[in-house]
């Protein structure tokens, strides 16, 4: 009777342990996920300053490794990153 009862209890204590687990995991993924900022739009604006001086203002757009691409008003810049000095987010250019 005492060793039916204990094997219920460990048996109930492994099924907790499991579904607290895959909670824990649920939660874990669901707050991972990247939420849009208050303003909407999704896109960061930036300005980037290279080691010469020059400066580009925009959305930063999709590049390849080792590059930054910044898309401003008049055409698409790419910097290297190893040329860039500062880049800070703005919220407009």
């Amino acid at each position: 009777m005492a060793i039916e009862v204990t094997s219920r209890q460990l048996t109930r204590g492994l099924l907790m342990t499991f579904l607290s687990i895959a909670a824990l995991a649920l939660a874990t993924a669901t707050s991972w996920w990247p939420q849009e900022a208050a303003g909407g739009g999704g896109a960061s604006t930036v300005q980037v300053q290279t080691d010469d001086g020059q400066t580009a203002c925009g959305e930063l757009a999709e590049s390849s490794t080792g590059t930054m691409r910044v898309q401003t008003d008049a055409h698409l810049v790419t910097v290297s990153l190893d040329t860039i000095a500062s880049i800070a987010p703005v919220s407009s250019c």
